[in-house]
């Protein structure tokens, strides 16, 4: 009849769940480390907004003149602050973003100087916080400043 040069019915089967197990193997390794990193960055975005609410700023001596917008910052909560960012609204509907990465501490101040490109409508000051790597802008803690003086 024919001549059957094959492999045997047993080592077909041995050879298809060894290829299921290694196949299984590498899947839930994949989907175990995909859902760890998930799992870190859902962690790591609520350690930051908890964060949030124990930082504070305090913005006084806001002004301008033509081509610097000037104001000090203190930190008036209980956590560090990474850094300060600004948004700035320019009167043809215009904005821009600004980030200092200044480091302040509890109780800390510090005097900032920002440039600006044209006349301003208002801008808005928040604090940073996190680690060196991750910086976020909390923005439960947004401040508005329309109507900026210009500085005597």
């Amino acid at each position: 009849m024919y001549n059957k040069k094959g492999v045997s019915p047993y080592i077909a089967y041995i050879l298809l769940i060894a290829m299921s197990i290694s196949i299984a193997t590498f899947g839930i390794r994949y989907i175990t480390n995909y859902s760890m990193q998930k799992a870190d960055d859902v962690q790591n975005i609520v350690v930051n907004y908890l964060n949030c609410d124990d930082t504070d700023i305090k913005i006084t001596n806001i002004c301008q003149d033509e081509s610097f917008i000037y104001f000090t910052a203190e930190n008036s909560g209980y956590s560090d602050i990474k850094g300060i960012f600004v948004n700035i609204y320019y009167i043809d509907s215009k904005t821009s973003n600004y980030i200092e990465r200044t480091m302040l501490l509890p109780m800390e101040k510090w005097n900032y100087k920002v440039l600006k490109l044209d006349m301003i409508s208002g801008l808005d000051i928040s604090p940073m916080i996190g680690n060196i790597n991750n910086k976020n802008v909390c923005s439960n803690r947004i401040y508005k400043f329309n109507d900026i003086m210009y500085c005597k």
